[in-house]
């Protein structure tokens, strides 16, 4: 992942679109991470990843409810494996 602070972001805007497609860019205030700049396609697969998550998870606890079980759902971990999932994607899609 590439990192700027977010005056390089700014003054380079047209090169970050070329560059943000082979990977995503961190953009930084004062040393700390303020926002993420990622492709149209990353963020649609992101999207995808987590609308299926998101429809297995209530069909899991659909299930347990008509089963009579209870189960919890950690949304912070529902996000990190969906963005594993998108790293995933991303490397089989570098290795073509």
């Amino acid at each position: 992942m590439i990192t700027l602070t977010a005056t390089e972001f700014v003054n380079n805007f047209g090169r970050r679109n070329q560059e943000v497609q082979r990977e995503p860019i961190e953009v930084t205030s004062h040393g700390r991470p303020v926002g993420y700049y990622v492709s149209a396609h990353d963020f649609e697969a992101m999207e995808n990843a987590r609308q299926s998550e998101l429809s297995a998870s209530v069909r899991r606890g659909m299930a347990d409810v008509v089963n009579g079980h209870h189960r919890e759902y950690d949304g912070e971990r529902l996000l990190q494996e969906s963005m594993q999932h998108i790293a995933k994607r991303r490397s089989e899609r570098r290795k073509k």
